[in-house]
């Protein structure tokens, strides 16, 4: 057993990829500003909302073009967008 866990060795992959930042600047241009005027318009924000949308988006678009966005990516994003 401890064999097993001396070979195992921890690797850190980056969050912060070109595919984060293009989801970023997307929400930021089309999602937060409808979030924006839905809540001065009537009183109620879809922020929380925009924020699931632009991960699921995202993800769901990766898959499509043949790759998946890692955990550290989806955390980027969703912290990022979400506030």
């Amino acid at each position: 057993m401890g064999a097993s866990d001396a070979e195992q060795r921890l690797e850190f992959q980056p969050g912060l990829t070109w595919r984060s930042m293009l989801a970023m600047v997307l929400a930021g241009l089309i999602f937060l500003p409808a979030s924006t005027y839905l809540w001065l318009a009537v009183g109620a924000g879809a922020s929380t909302a925009a924020t699931y949308v632009t991960v699921i988006l995202f993800s769901a678009l990766a898959r499509i073009y043949g790759t998946r966005l890692s955990r550290q990516e989806l955390f980027i994003i969703y912290s990022i967008v979400g506030g």
